[in-house]
C-alpha cells in the first residue's frame, strides 16, 4: 500500500504540533470549538500533517515505523454515525482490493461498551515497492461529537492485527470546549444558559454569504477593519439547528458598516428571508450574527438576552 496514503474525507485543520511520547500517554489537541485528548502507545510520535494536496491529518508514528493517521469531521452528537460513511468506505475498500491479496473487501465492526460504533477494512498488498507498505487496514469511528476517518500502515503482520497496540475506538476523547475569549467573556451564552439545549460542535450556516463572512473575514478589512477575534456557540434547538457568530474588530462599527452587512446577507430585499434568515446586532467593536431559521422564535430571545449583557458591560 502506498507510503503516502490519500485521504478522501473533508478534514478539520489543527494546530500544527509534533510531540514524542515517552512516558506519558495522551496530549490535548484543540481547534476553534473542541478539545480532543489523542490516546497514544508509548515511544509513539504524533504529528500534524499537512500533504501536497492541501489536506491536513494527525499521523502517527510507531516505534517499528508503522504509521496509524486520523482525520476529524465535526458532527452533532448522537447523529453520526459511522454508518453514514459505509457506503464510501466500501468504495474506497473496492478501489485498494482490486491489488490485494484478498481480492475483495470485507467490513469488520468496531464496537465501544457492546455498540458498533465503526467500521474498517483490511488489506495486504501483493506486490508492494520498497517504499511502500504491505499490510493496510482503513475505517471510521464515532467520538459522540466527531469522526474519525483513519488509515493504518504497517510491514509487521502481527502488529497489524491490533494497528499497533492503537485502539481506534479509544483513541480520541472529545468535549465541547469551554474556551476563554479575550473578548466575548461578557457576552456569550453562559453554561447554565445553554444547558437546557444540546450542544453542536457543527456551525450552522444557513445562507453562503454568512460561511462566505465567517470563513473568510479578512476580504472585508476594508470595511469592517481586522478582524480581532472571533467566537461561536453552536446548539440544537427542538429541530432548530443555531449558531450565534461572535466577532471583534479593531475599528467601532457604524452605519456604514451596517448598510454593507445588509447588503451583504440580504441583497436587494434589505431584510431577512426564508434563504437568508441570518439576523445581526452591531455594538462598539462587536458583531454578533444570530444564524437560527427564519421560523425560529428564539433568536429574538437570544437577541434580547446578549442586549441585556452588553447593557451591564458598560
Amino acid at each position: 500500500m502506498k507510503k503516502v496514503f490519500q485521504l478522501v474525507f473533508t478534514m478539520l485543520a489543527f494546530m500544527a504540533v509534533t510531540i514524542s511520547f515517552a512516558e506519558i500517554k495522551e496530549h490535548k489537541l484543540s481547534d476553534n470549538d473542541l478539545n480532543y485528548i489523542i490516546n497514544v502507545p508509548n515511544r509513539a510520535e504524533l504529528t500534524h500533517v499537512i500533504d501536497e494536496n492541501g489536506l491536513t491529518y494527525l499521523r502517527i508514528t510507531l516505534p517499528d515505523k508503522s504509521v496509524f493517521m486520523v482525520s476529524i469531521l465535526p458532527i452533532r452528537r448522537g447523529q453520526a454515525d459511522a454508518r453514514t460513511i459505509k457506503p464510501a468506505l466500501l468504495t474506497q475498500g473496492a478501489a485498494f482490493a482490486k491489488d490485494s491479496e484478498e481480492g475483495k473487501v470485507k467490513l469488520l465492526d468496531l464496537k465501544r461498551d457492546g455498540k458498533i460504533v465503526g467500521n474498517y477494512f483490511s488489506l495486504t498488498d501483493k506486490q508492494p515497492k520498497e517504499d511502500e507498505y504491505k499490510y493496510m487496514s482503513q475505517g471510521v469511528v464515532d467520538y459522540n461529537f466527531i469522526l474519525g476517518v483513519f488509515t493504518y500502515l504497517t510491514n509487521d503482520k502481527e502488529a497489524w492485527a491490533n494497528f499497533g497496540g492503537i485502539d481506534p475506538v479509544s483513541l480520541i476523547n472529545d468535549s465541547l470546549k469551554d474556551k476563554v475569549t479575550k473578548n466575548f467573556e461578557k457576552i456569550k451564552l453562559t453554561n447554565e444558559e445553554l444547558s437546557k439545549f444540546e450542544l453542536s460542535a457543527v456551525r450552522h450556516f444557513y445562507s453562503r454569504q454568512k460561511s462566505i463572512l465567517y470563513n473568510n473575514t479578512d476580504i472585508y478589512t476594508a470595511i469592517l477593519s481586522n478582524l480581532e477575534e472571533k467566537y461561536t456557540q453552536s446548539f440544537i434547538n427542538g429541530k432548530e439547528n443555531c449558531t450565534i457568530f461572535y466577532y471583534y474588530f479593531s475599528d467601532k462599527l457604524g452605519e456604514n458598516q451596517k448598510a454593507f452587512l445588509t447588503g451583504l446577507l440580504y441583497g436587494q430585499k434589505g431584510k431577512p428571508t426564508n434563504e437568508h434568515p441570518e439576523t445581526f446586532l452591531i455594538k462598539d467593536n462587536y458583531l454578533i450574527v444570530f444564524s437560527f431559521p427564519r421560523s425560529s422564535k428564539l433568536h429574538r430571545e437570544i437577541g434580547r438576552l446578549i442586549e441585556n449583557k452588553f447593557k451591564e458591560k458598560e
